[in-house]
């Protein structure tokens, strides 16, 4: 059965062997056969078969034999229509820039698969974008908790770890378990059916294999990725295909600012700023040489190492980078080259539309002043401490009005900490409160409190909680609240329209949740944990916006004195 996707196939082993072809020539050829009958495709076939023997020796015969049809209204004549594979690791902050990106390259005609967590995909699919899982969900390695947890643990990697033998010793307790980590990252674990099909997850895979859901196909013509999901450039050489990094944070050598795992703000020594980029991909290639390896000699690529400048093959080689932040906070370094460029935030990956709150939070938000929002988005640790400093000072500001949303993190909390003037926002149980075997139904849902299953519906949760010997803190606190009005069980709300009706917002410093605050020009004090977050909090000060205080040093006075300020 000769399909288009074959015939692209074919077209790439040719291109490999003679780098001199133009694959753009047939990949409009392609593109056009995919909306043509089974007998034009078979003759497309005998036209290419026709380019492979040799019969046809010149490009302008080639195009007449291909290009039958007149190019799409919303496709360049120079840029054939593309499966463009868009690859990211991380949190919800980084997958969103990916999607608007998606949406605006649909627009011009290609088609675009995101490539993700597992945990994205409803996110990414409602919006209409392809999506391709990157490993089993169920894969505790692969969570992005755990990726979060593990950049908490070591939030600087910079030199100062040579001079904290503590940190020394973390490093090096949990070096088994991140190894793991990155090794599922690079060759996630497949099911058994994957040694007849190929593999069934991961970026090798997604750059091939068939929609999950619909079966669509598709063939990866060029790839766009985050620095941290390692295996774009070398997949880029394996197909022969074009490759762009796409990410929120400073990546490229310069003098002006510190790489973002070397906490060192503007400002700092030059020459140690550009060192530490150079420092900082060594340590990330020591973790990820003998992943990356494994899977190009399963590609059939040569192993790679420092004596091919492995660290730094995207720097060496001038891959084309996109820098999705404001110039506003941090302009184009001066030793940056042509090939590098800042776009800006981006805010339409999910943008709110016509978002409608459910009904607690609205008629909360609709009987008072405008409140602080707070909250720690993608951070996974222990953030009991942070948060309780964070209800005490609330209580100490009764004429505030406190919208306080839990996010990824652990949290320990007596129901009595949580002033009148708080209202809270938290992900639903994972288990029914009256049944304790389904899943819950969200309370965006209409009618649906985000406590209880479908089945149960609201229930008599009151008594089934009354009659359990013993109620977890979350139990407590939630049907507190819930009575009272002040709770929100939901998988999140929009920033960009929660933001608009809010006073001021604090938050990790998180480029997603960063970029949402200065779009809706609230004050922002940023409460930075580790990452690039130090750096954007210490520009939004520099630059007058608000206010910046590390995690490490928070305290009930410095929150308060901020929210007030």
């Amino acid at each position: 059965v000769t399909t288009t996707a074959i015939l692209r196939r074919m077209a790439l082993a040719l291109h490999r062997r003679d780098p001199g072809f133009i694959p753009p020539l047939l990949d409009r050829a392609f593109d056009r056969a995919a909306r043509e009958t089974r007998e034009e495709v078979l003759s497309l076939a005998r036209r290419l078969d026709a380019i492979l023997r040799r019969v046809v020796t010149t490009v302008e015969i080639a195009q007449a034999l291909l290009l039958r049809d007149p190019t799409p209204e919303n496709v360049s004549p120079e840029i054939p229509s593309m499966d463009i594979l868009l690859v990211t690791v991380g949190s919800r902050g980084d997958v969103q820039p990916f999607m608007a990106l998606a949406k605006k390259l649909s627009e011009a005609g290609h088609r675009c698969r995101i490539a993700t967590h597992g945990k994205f995909e409803e996110f990414v699919r409602k919006e209409g974008i392809m999506f391709y899982p990157l490993a089993v969900d169920g894969d505790e390695h692969w969570q992005p908790e755990t990726l979060m947890r593990y950049a908490e643990q070591n939030p600087s990697l910079g030199p100062n770890l040579l001079l904290a033998p503590r940190d020394l010793v973390k490093l090096a307790a949990n070096s088994p378990e991140m190894q793991g980590t990155l090794e599922k990252l690079i060759n996630p674990t497949q099911p058994p059916e994957a040694s007849e099909r190929g593999p069934v997850y991961g970026s090798w895979a997604a750059c091939f294999q068939p929609d999950p859901v619909s079966g669509a196909e598709f063939l990866a013509q060029a790839i766009i990725a985050n620095p941290p999901s390692y295996t774009h450039i070398h997949l880029a050489e394996l197909l022969g295909i074009p490759c762009q990094i796409l990410f929120t944070m400073p990546w490229t050598p310069t003098a002006t600012v510190g790489h973002p795992l070397v906490q060192s703000g503007v400002g700092s020594n030059p020459f140690w700023n550009k060192l530490s980029y150079a420092y900082i991909d060594n340590v990330q290639w020591a973790g990820v040489t003998r992943g990356l390896n494994r899977l190009r000699r399963d590609l059939g690529l040569p192993s790679i190492g420092s004596e091919r400048n492995a660290a730094s093959l995207i720097d060496d080689l001038r891959v084309p980078f996109q820098y999705v932040f404001s110039e506003a906070l941090l302009p184009k370094p001066p030793d940056w080259g042509p090939h590098i460029d800042i776009t800006g935030f981006c805010f339409d990956g999910a943008p709110a539309g016509d978002y409608t709150p459910p009904e607690a939070l609205g008629r909360w938000l609709a009987t008072g002043p405008d409140p602080v929002y707070v909250g720690f988005g993608s951070i996974s640790s222990d953030l009991t401490p942070i948060y309780r400093g964070v209800l005490q000072a609330a209580a100490a500001l009764p004429h505030r009005r406190f919208l306080v949303q839990k996010g990824w993190c652990n949290l320990t909390l007596d129901p009595a900490e949580v002033p009148e003037n708080v209202f809270f926002i938290a992900t639903p149980p994972k288990a029914c409160s009256l049944c304790g075997a389904r899943a819950v139904v969200d309370a965006r849902v209409a009618g649906a409190t985000g406590l209880c299953c479908e089945a149960c519906g609201d229930g008599d949760l009151s008594g089934a909680l009354a009659a359990k010997e013993c109620w977890s803190w979350e139990e407590q606190l939630f049907h507190r609240l819930q009575s009272e009005g002040r709770l929100l069980l939901s998988a999140g709300v929009p920033h960009d329209w929660l933001f608009a009706r809010v006073a001021a917002v604090v938050h990790h410093g998180g480029a997603g949740t960063l970029s949402a605050g200065l779009l809706a020009a609230r004050p922002t004090t940023v409460v930075a944990f580790f990452g690039d977050q130090p750096l954007w909090g210490s520009l939004v000060e520099r630059r007058g916006a608000g206010r910046f205080m590390l995690s490490s040093r928070f305290s009930t006075e410095l929150f308060q004195e901020a929210v007030e300020a």
